[in-house]
């Protein structure tokens, strides 16, 4: 039935990293008054400019408010915990703040381009001025409400005596230019973005803003394309005899197994090599996690603290973590653990202040760690996240998979509290902070672990039986508001869910509690999906563990073979349903189907 789509096919087997810059690129094609990219696009640079989508009158207006705020920040000079947010546009601002950093689909490192990203941009710049916030807030609404491309044959109505947009439109954008000797230096191309976006005061111009977004783009694209690049041939060739891989593996640490190093990126594997986990699924979500606390780390714009540039390429079923090579080693580290909690290290007062403000604005509880009460250090992070001076004076973090607290562990799930964390949205917005080394080894010999697993405890009973149960009551009154409008095929539910800090692990629990046929139906649409998903992914795996050797027409045929088997309507089709499907579905999802669904 579906032997003849075999580009659906190839497009279910490609690397799913380029998926975020795709959706953006299409959205500023398509609807560029709406993308945050679109002011940073140029779709044909000779033959378009920028206009605006807005009246006259609107631009000014707008120009005039964005103005009022930047003279108001000017003279006072507010401190770094202030923001200047008018009364009356306050919520507003939080609220988009919050929507847009709980996103689900904003997992990428380049998310930075758009300002409302981080949970806190404003900071102290030098005597001269300060860039709150609000600001910057402002500062992505022009470019969001100036930001359409249009062909010149078609601007009959635009006042291009406009003063504000002349000021937007007076030369095009480009990037810094990049020495070639650092075009390959990911690490070095990357800090220097940052430390431009730090940089950014009340006297920076709107064109200085546009180039440094344009480097982080440029940036982007260049680290995606080398990290699917090689990322595919590592994959291909996983199952080959060392000597006979085109790019060699290196072993190195416990639990992460063979790294491959090329093009000064570092690629790991997502394999529950020695069992850690209990399942390759366990661990590809290890790797989602260190993406995800990256990201939430580099949020909280720490000055001084420097980060490595991440992606996540998955492809044929397995899954790689494609990072930039840093100036470290072992003699390096000042910060953490890199011996699975032997020694904890919080050798560096500069670093450990740094940790201590970020675990504030994460809400991740200050706890000793160590495996005996003689050595352990008092730290502001999972126990294994390792700090290090580098050998170019800088402070870098790496290992991010446990920023989180894990739920309650769940008995019978191997090495639950590794990857079965709570959400970001949910520990910031719980009323005491959370250890993030709750349930596991490395508190084990402190006097306050109880306490620690007490409050992970009431955290989990508190998202169970309080957060899930009113969320369920919300989610019918917007199925079926959205349905009544007719949008109900565009209604985000992943974004919905994980706003209010629930997993998706959840959605059974959240079916358990509603009886609208459309929500249940939405519900259970979402769930088998993901179980479909993975286990395409398990047979991709099963087939290169088989074969070993790099082809594509056999893992053509799987996903047509597969996908004939869930869409079909032959009795093969009504088995895979009712029992591997459903039993999928149960697994993954408590409570996900009613006593009457499960003995159908």
């Amino acid at each position: 039935m579906f032997s003849h789509i075999p580009i659906l096919v190839i497009t279910l087997c490609v690397v799913h990293i380029t998926a975020m810059l795709v959706f953006f690129l299409w959205r500023a094609r398509h609807d560029s008054t709406n993308c945050p990219l679109s002011p940073f696009l140029s779709h044909d640079p000779p033959k378009r400019r920028l206009i605006s989508s807005h009246t006259h009158e609107e631009l000014l207006q707008l120009h005039e408010r964005h103005q009022r705020i930047l003279d108001e920040a000017q003279k006072k000079k507010v401190s770094h915990e202030e923001d200047i947010i008018p009364e009356e546009e306050r919520e507003r601002y939080l609220s988009e703040s919050s929507e847009i950093i709980n996103t689900p689909e904003v997992i990428r490192p380049y998310e930075l381009i758009e300002t409302r990203v981080t949970p806190k941009i404003s900071r102290t710049t030098d005597d001269s001025g300060y860039c709150s916030r609000y600001q910057l807030y402002q500062l992505h609404d022009m470019k969001e409400n100036i930001g359409a491309y249009i062909d010149e044959n078609n601007t009959e109505n635009i006042n291009w005596d406009d003063p504000f947009l002349s000021e937007i439109v007076e030369g095009t954008p480009t990037a810094t230019p990049v020495d070639n000797n650092d075009l390959g230096n990911w690490n070095i191309r990357f800090q220097k973005i940052i430390e431009g976006l730090a940089s950014f005061n009340t006297n920076t111009t709107l064109e200085e803003r546009l180039n440094v977004t344009l480097d982080l783009i440029h940036l982007s694209q260049d680290f995606i394309y080398c990290s699917s690049t090689y990322g595919k041939i590592i994959i291909s060739e996983v199952y080959l005899p060392p000597e006979q891989k085109t790019i060699k593996p290196q072993s190195l640490g416990f639990a992460g197994g063979e790294k491959y190093f090329i093009h000064n990126i570092m690629f790991k594997f997502s394999f529950d090599f020695k069992g850690l986990y209990g399942s390759d699924y366990a661990s590809a979500k290890v790797a989602g996690h260190d993406l995800k606390g990256l990201i939430s780390y580099l949020n909280c714009w720490v000055k001084g603290m420097s980060l490595p540039l991440m992606a996540l390429v998955d492809y044929r079923g397995f899954r790689l973590t494609a990072m930039s090579i840093l100036p470290i080693g072992k003699d390096t580290l000042i910060y953490g653990s890199n011996d699975n909690g032997t020694t904890i290290h919080a050798d560096d007062p500069v670093l450990n202040s740094k940790m201590r403000k970020i675990a504030k604005q994460l809400n991740i509880k200050p706890h000793f760690s160590g495996l005996s009460r003689e050595k352990s250090c008092l730290i502001y992070s999972a126990s294994d996240i390792e700090g290090h001076k580098a050998r170019d004076g800088k402070y870098y973090l790496l290992d991010f998979s446990r920023t989180w607290p894990p739920e309650t562990p769940k008995s019978g799930v191997k090495s639950a509290h590794l990857y079965r964390l709570l959400r970001p949205e949910f520990v910031k917005t719980n009323d005491l902070p959370l250890c993030s080394d709750a349930f596991s080894g490395f508190i084990a010999a402190q006097p306050k672990m109880m306490e620690h697993n007490l409050e992970i405890k009431q955290a989990t009973t508190r998202l169970i039986n309080e957060v899930i149960p009113a969320f369920a009551i919300t989610l019918v009154q917007d199925v079926v508001q959205e349905s009544k409008k007719g949008r109900l095929e565009k209604f985000r539910l992943v974004e919905l869910v994980h706003r209010e800090g629930i997993n998706i692990r959840y959605l059974g629990h959240i079916r358990s509690l509603v009886a609208h046929e459309h929500v249940k139906t939405l519900l259970f649409i979402n769930m088998a999906a993901r179980v479909i998903k993975n286990c395409l992914r398990l047979r991709l795996r099963e087939k290169i563990r088989e074969l070993k050797v790099p082809l594509q027409e056999p893992y053509v045929r799987v996903v047509v073979d597969y996908l004939n088997l869930v869409f079909g309507e032959s009795s093969a089709s009504d088995r895979y349903w009712n029992t591997e499907l459903k039993i999928g579905i149960q697994k993954k999802f408590e409570e996900a189907l009613s006593q009457k669904e499960t003995e159908v």
